[in-house]
């Protein structure tokens, strides 16, 4: 095993090595699975060499759990493992039919979602257990093809917030481990840059007020120092996230209840499937005192703002694959042009004061588990039974019974 860095932010100690996972000195390592948390039979990946070492006890267990049931993305299950580590942590990021370029199935940004809701996620049921020291791998980048760097990113971004909120005395050691040799060497380049390169090599966006809560707290988050190109990714998702808020906005005046009709069953919310039908509902005839709904309308009629948002979704398209992409000063004119970002603040002198509680099924309120507030649950899919919700700045995912008109003070069942 070489190590080639050993680090500790305030509780976490942090430690990358260039080795398989399966050798990490830990007590507990990270699998990386699909949702139905069946075990590969590639002897290749890392869930083929768990199946190979433990898998019909690994398998009993979590078939146990699951009962054959497809679980949501962002799901972490928890078994033993073996006579070397004290649990094996199962990181469920894709559906089981859900793979890259397949019609109808995800795109990158859902990926980086679930994968950021699986390492949150982890990291506080291994806390929960008391578990001293946890090895990644790098998920994702395997069959899936997402970039390293920005994977990279945000698993230490992910380190970072989660580092925050441990109490005193709390502490774990988290290993990052990776057996590929060039995404080693990229991992090292990208890191060494990171740590120790000019803060002037890092950046900060400062975007205007929208008076919608969850977009102003994704956007508080781009206030912090980040390298240019995970900058740029974020800022894509708030784009993303904006417009999935104008098309449950403009959704609500056309008075569609029913969220199949916006997002058929098993799709996911993907920018071109949101603006499309967004597009759809600005056509209809609108109820005018629905908030937002006339500068919306106004908004995703324009076919400036609709070349602008066009090439914002062409850019994370190039960032998640590592590809060149366009400066951010060029991405951030882009992200006001197609938002009309600058107006955002004016909606309410029009429609007066956002109320979310009133826009069920399509925004859910909860309690988040990393933060402890109530934070608004964007919808992200419709399954069979449920329907799925992700919250935007934290990227954790949750899962209600589909019903069409969920009543106002919803409980939400842990």
């Amino acid at each position: 095993m070489n190590i080639i860095y050993e680090g500790k932010l305030r509780r976490l100690g942090f430690t990358i090595a260039h080795a398989d996972v399966l050798e990490a000195p830990v007590e507990a390592i990270v699998n990386s699975e699909e949702t139905g948390f069946r075990l590969a039979r590639n002897p290749n990946s890392l869930s083929g060499q768990i199946r190979m070492r433990y898998g019909e006890n690994v398998q009993a267990e979590l078939d146990q759990i699951t009962r054959g049931e497809v679980q949501r993305p962002g799901t972490v299950l928890v078994t033993g493992g073996g006579d070397d580590f004290k649990y094996i942590f199962h990181a469920g990021f894709h559906d089981p039919a859900d793979w890259p370029g397949r019609p109808g199935c995800s795109d990158e940004a859902d990926y980086f979602q679930a994968i950021r809701a699986c390492v949150a996620e982890t990291l506080r049921l291994a806390q929960a257990r008391q578990v001293a020291s946890l090895a990644f791998p790098l998920l994702g980048c395997g069959a899936f093809g997402l970039s390293v760097h920005l994977l990279l990113q945000q698993f230490l971004d992910t380190l970072d917030q989660y580092d925050l909120t441990l109490a005193e005395g709390a502490e774990l050691q988290v290993w990052l481990v990776i057996r590929d040799e060039a995404q080693m060497r990229e991992v090292i380049q990208q890191f060494i840059a990171f740590t120790l390169g000019d803060r002037c090599r890092t950046v900060s966006l400062v975007l205007p007020s929208t008076k919608v809560a969850p977009l102003d707290r994704f956007g508080a988050v781009l206030q912090r120092r980040h390298p240019e190109d995970w900058a740029k990714w974020q800022l894509c998702r708030y784009a993303e996230v904006a417009l999935e808020i104008m098309c449950y906005g403009l959704s609500r005046a056309a008075k569609i209840s029913d969220p199949e009709e916006v997002l058929p069953e098993g799709e996911p919310a993907t920018f071109g499937l949101v603006h499309e039908q967004a597009r759809k509902a600005a056509s209809a005839d609108l109820d005018p005192t629905i908030w937002g709904a006339r500068f919306f309308a106004g908004v995703i009629s324009r076919e400036d703002c609709a070349h602008a948002l066009r090439s914002v979704r062409h850019e994370r398209n190039n960032l998640a694959h590592g590809r060149k992409s366009i400066s951010l000063g060029e991405l951030e004119t882009n992200c006001y042009v197609g938002l009309q970002l600058a107006d955002w603040s004016r909606i309410p002198e029009m429609d007066g004061s956002l109320d979310l509680s009133q826009w069920k099924p399509w925004i859910v309120r909860r309690d988040s588990e990393l933060t402890g507030a109530p934070r608004e649950g964007l919808l992200e899919r419709c399954q069979e039974s449920v329907l799925r919700y992700v919250i935007p700045e934290t990227g954790e995912m949750f899962a209600l019974p589909k019903r069409i008109n969920l009543p106002a003070a919803l409980s939400v069942p842990r």
